[in-house]
């Protein structure tokens, strides 16, 4: 029989933390994983694929439909991605720190944002790279994306001084946010191929982050 005391000093969600960490956050870190392969992989078919319109196209390369078409599929990865940050909530909401919990939750916000942005850009499919149509789509890409970078760099230094996250990859999520701001934003407002690298190698480093949550590189809680 456990008495009062003793039962007050036991962990009241051990049995429930380790099933989680030990079934949900791998499956979470796989998903986040494969939506970064495959962002990257977008990248570089992008970069690759004979041109269907002229470069004053705001689909370019792409027509409208397989523009469309891959637009719906961008909006996919972002979902993945924010498996990947789940993940981390989960990682370490135990450790009851404000500056993560903010950070984490900022970030989610922004790639939900940055999912509704690729799905309303399908509306520029048709217009000119000059045009209302597409200023306004460019115009809304950067709200989410501040927010995103804002909320990983916040939640980044947070997750680097905890016993979460073991060796290097207790360091990815703070890069992701740097990122943003460092290469990813000048990165995509310059040449095309560029702007395709910068986002392709960010969504490498979801990879990566993803990876670690998969295999379980987590250190001592």
């Amino acid at each position: 029989m456990v008495t009062n005391e003793s039962a007050t000093q036991l962990p009241l969600t051990t049995r429930d933390e380790t099933m989680t960490l030990g079934s949900v956050v791998p499956g979470l870190g796989m998903l986040c994983m494969i939506s970064g392969v495959l962002g990257a992989a977008s990248a570089v078919v992008l970069l690759a694929t004979p041109p269907m319109v002229s470069p004053d196209r705001y689909s370019y390369p792409f027509d409208a439909t397989w523009y469309t078409v891959a637009q719906a599929f961008f909006g996919l990865q972002h979902l993945g991605m924010l498996c990947g940050i789940a993940g981390l909530v989960l990682l370490t909401w135990n450790q009851r720190s404000l500056l993560v919990r903010v950070g984490l939750i900022t970030a989610s916000v922004g790639l939900i944002g940055l999912t509704a942005c690729e799905l309303f850009a399908i509306t520029a499919a048709n217009a000119s790279a000059l045009g209302p149509e597409a200023t306004a789509v460019n115009n809304l890409y950067g709200i989410p994306m501040i927010i995103i970078g804002v909320g990983l760099v916040l939640g980044g230094i947070g997750v680097a001084r905890m016993p979460i996250l073991s060796g290097w990859s207790r360091w990815i999520t703070l890069v992701l946010g740097v990122y943003v701001f460092a290469v990813l934003f000048p990165a995509v407002f310059g040449p095309f191929v560029l702007g395709r690298l910068a986002i392709g190698i960010w969504m490498l480093l979801f990879g990566a982050l993803g990876y670690t949550m998969w295999r379980g590189r987590m250190g001592s809680r």
